[in-house]
């Protein structure tokens, strides 16, 4: 489970491991160089590093990021001058018997889809993303919204559900970026489906953190 701390600004981040090109939660290189990295293929030095970095670190390091600030991050994100680089490295990459993986073809997926990529070569990324994340409640959210899909309502209403049973009711973090997500969904079925939790759900941050999504 990543962990998010509230922070005065938002910013954009990078990397958060104990890789070679890691040091101090901080990575060593510039986007550039990572991109630079997938641009050479599996056989480069930074690979690894460039695949965590520009895809599994979180790109809002706040916990409540439903608001015209992480709005403004994620039209960044979507608007990118990199994002032509990115998407040709990883169109390449998808030829590669090392994407022959699934894992590895939802890793490009979920890479792109930070850039607000909906297709790649004849993949469907949005459904590449949520296939990444089933089971994993504190996955691909930042994804999909910076995609913005109509079809992540039903399955961010069906996650809300599953961490507000009994099983997973203590998961706080978990429930607020469901709703995060939901608020940077542009359909009217976002504010309908944040309608019907409002109705159902009887904790009162959370309801607070509903309504954002209905007044938005």
């Amino acid at each position: 489970m990543i962990q998010r701390k509230a922070i005065p600004l938002l910013v954009l981040i990078i990397g958060l491991v104990s890789q070679p090109e890691v040091k101090g939660g901080e990575c060593l290189y510039d986007r550039e160089d990572f991109i630079a990295a997938l641009e050479a293929g599996v056989g480069s030095e930074l690979f690894d590093g460039a695949i965590y970095c520009l895809c599994q670190s979180p790109i809002i390091r706040t916990e409540y990021w439903a608001g015209p600030n992480a709005a403004a991050v994620f039209r960044e994100c979507r608007n990118d001058p990199l994002r032509p680089r990115i998407i040709a490295a990883t169109a390449a990459l998808l030829h590669t018997s090392w994407a022959g993986e699934a894992e590895n073809r939802q890793v490009l997926c979920r890479l792109v889809a930070r850039f607000g990529v909906a297709q790649l070569d004849t993949f469907d990324v949005f459904a590449e993303v949520v296939a990444s994340t089933q089971g994993n409640y504190h996955g691909g959210r930042e994804e999909l919204a910076i995609l913005r899909d109509c079809r992540a309502v039903d399955v961010l209403l069906d996650e809300y559900r599953m961490l507000r049973t009994i099983q997973y009711r203590g998961d706080f973090d978990g429930a607020i970026d469901i709703l995060s997500c939901l608020y940077h969904i542009p359909c009217e079925r976002a504010i309908l489906a944040a309608k019907t939790l409002l109705a159902e759900e009887d904790d009162q941050k959370l309801r607070s953190r509903i309504q954002l999504v209905i007044d938005r």
